[in-house]
């Protein structure tokens, strides 16, 4: 993982003094057998080795204690980084790539993968020189009291590896498989929450708790099957692990009573190994839990290549000549012919499904024909990747999204407008004179997703969000439909007289008196 000078510093730290405690606490365990030797011997500075022991442990708390918090600290920027990719990923994803996904599925990246490669792979590496220091320390030090001792410890390590990599494989696949469940788990959750008023106002809120628990209970069995495997594996692991101390133990006494190792080893011997054993299982269980999130820890690494062609500027006209759509079975329309000039006024009139929509998708790139081509001036258009028509291009429907942020914001977007600019826009869709009301006026939040707005006021906010930049086509889809009539007619109006800008509109009940404005009016059927 990249992180700045000042992570990696901490990082540096934090296995240098995980190597000086890894000694220190070993040496500890070491240091009571010279002491009971010295007691067996009867030999002077036993008091004075046992302070210096008791200090030393004393020390090496304190060490650990900072390690924690630097290590958590560690932890936080490692996250900070990984959500960084998670939402550089997205902002490179084409439309389809995006839309290829439930909302769920992107969710479930900060909200659940997150979580898992930081438990189950973050906080362990950060371990894992602490426990290779610990395996390589101990290692040493049951050498220098036996060779036999440390022959037996290799045999033991190679046993427990092989019953720590036995479940990696599964619990993998595990994670994998509850990742996507968590985030069709959590679309199914905002779906239903989403929709809690139309199911309150039928009385059908029996299908809240019922369709949640479908998703729920696949997901709660997911991760009881895991539970289930990590069980398995840390009883198979720590059943032998035990065993290997029993018999250590054993075969120290064996060793003293042949006089081939001093009494005072009865008190290290065993808790050594003990910890060579556990220091060498977690390096085991690292990689077991390495093989578990790997999935995991690919999706949040991933970054999609920025792959997307601009929208070419046209000068004359703008047309689809003998196209052909289709969804699924369904055609939409074949072999359809039109032109759009540039400066011209159009509206798209039928019935729902008529292909209205279609068009305009078509026009933006986002759908491609199956037959048939689109023209810009004299030069075909059939763009193979993502398109950025966003400087040539202003499209709204009748579906609104606002942040919940100021009003500023959500008509800027974070591009530099001025407050003359952004009053001007909110004059030409009439709501000037409201925002001029509130106590902190552009700067005011507009609430949860808008809530503190009405659907017309909410519409009207995302036609500011489209004129401030000044883009030459606009294409609309139905996006007057929840503003009042009057209030409409006065957008449409400005719209419709302006010389210099092409205007697609799709609408299903165009007003008479607006009708002498358009160039042309397609009706599909």
């Amino acid at each position: 993982m990249v992180l700045c000078k000042k992570e990696r510093g901490k990082t540096s730290l934090s296995v240098l003094l995980t190597l000086v405690t890894a000694v220190g606490s070993l040496y500890t365990i070491y240091g009571r057998m010279t002491v009971l030797d010295a007691i067996l011997e009867r030999r002077s500075g036993v008091w004075y080795q046992s302070g210096l022991l008791i200090l030393l442990l004393i020390l090496v708390e304190c060490l650990n204690s900072y390690i924690r918090i630097l290590n958590a600290q560690i932890v936080k920027s490692w996250k900070l980084y990984l959500g960084k990719r998670i939402s550089k990923n997205i902002e490179n994803m084409s439309y389809q790539q995006f839309h290829a996904l439930e909302e769920g599925e992107h969710l479930t990246n900060y909200t659940y993968n997150l979580e898992v490669v930081a438990t189950y792979l973050l906080n362990p590496l950060l371990s894992f020189s602490h426990s290779l220091v610990l395996t390589l320390i101990s290692f040493s030090f049951l050498t220098l009291i036996s060779a036999w001792l440390a022959i037996f410890a290799l045999f033991s390590t190679l046993i427990l590896f092989f019953v720590g990599g036995r479940f990696g494989k599964k619990i993998s696949s595990g994670y994998a498989n509850l990742s996507l469940l968590n985030g069709q788990f959590t679309s199914r959750l905002r779906e239903y929450i989403a929709g809690y008023d139309v199911l309150k106002n039928l009385k059908q809120l029996y299908l809240l708790p019922q369709k949640i628990a479908e998703r729920q209970l696949q997901k709660e069995e997911q991760e009881y099957e895991i539970a289930r495997l990590m069980s398995f594996a840390l009883l198979s692991y720590q059943s032998v692990q035990r065993l290997f101390e029993m018999l250590i133990f054993a075969f120290t006494i064996i060793l003293i009573s042949r006089g081939m190792i001093s009494l005072g080893a009865i008190v290290s011997a065993p808790t050594i190994l003990t910890v060579f054993l556990e220091s060498s299982g977690n390096l085991t269980e690292l990689y077991a839990k390495l093989r578990g999130t790997d999935e995991q820890l690919h999706r949040l690494m991933t970054v999609a290549d920025l792959d997307e062609e601009e929208f070419p500027q046209p000068i004359n006209r703008i047309s689809l000549s003998e196209v052909g759509c289709s969804y699924g079975d369904k055609q939409v329309f074949k072999q359809f012919t039109i032109q759009f000039n540039l400066g011209g006024k159009y509206a798209l009139v039928g019935k729902s499904g008529s292909g209205k929509s279609t068009i305009l998708k078509l026009l933006l790139g986002r759908l491609r024909c199956e037959e048939g081509e689109i023209w810009i001036d004299s030069h075909p258009y059939a763009p193979r990747k993502d398109v950025n028509f966003s400087r040539q291009i202003g499209y709204m429907t009748q579906e609104v999204f606002l942040f919940t942020d100021s009003v500023r914001f959500n008509i800027c977007l974070g591009d530099l407008f001025t407050d003359e600019e952004v009053w001007s826009v909110l004059g030409q869709v009439g709501l000037a004179d409201l925002i001029k009301e509130l106590p902190n006026q552009l700067e005011e939040s507009v609430g949860e997703l808008g809530d503190r707005f009405s659907g017309g006021e909410k519409q009207r906010i995302a036609f500011a969000r489209i004129l401030i930049r000044r883009l030459p086509i606009v294409l609309l889809d139905e996006a007057t439909s929840a503003v009042d009539a009057s209030t409409a007619r006065m957008i449409e109006e400005n719209l419709l007289t302006d010389p210099a800008m092409t205007v697609v509109m799709i609408s299903h009940h165009l007003q008479e008196d607006l009708k002498p404005y358009f160039t042309d009016i397609i009706t599909l059927s």
